[in-house]
């Protein structure tokens, strides 16, 4: 444990990491960059993916004659996801 950072030495990043990441990665929509909390990235997606589900559950059924072509379709629990407020 590093007590000065208060994190284990093994998830620390090496050293630069933080530095050349930053600028690679220029939006971090989810939080996690900032974080490291795997609650926050998997609420941050289970948003995303309701979102797109609303979409093209929305534009589906309201556009039968439109072929909606999403990945989001093909998930187990579409219409779950779908519905989440």
């Amino acid at each position: 444990m590093d007590l000065a950072r208060g994190t284990p030495a093994h998830r620390r990043e090496p050293a630069g990491a933080r530095r050349w990441a930053s600028l690679l990665i220029r939006d971090d929509e989810t939080g996690f960059w900032e974080s490291r909390d795997t609650a926050v990235l998997v609420a941050s997606v289970r948003r995303m993916n309701h979102i797109i589900a609303a979409c093209a559950g929305k534009l589906s059924d309201e556009m039968p004659t439109l072929k909606v072509d999403a990945s989001i379709f093909e998930h187990p629990e579409f219409e779950w996801i779908e519905m989440e407020e």
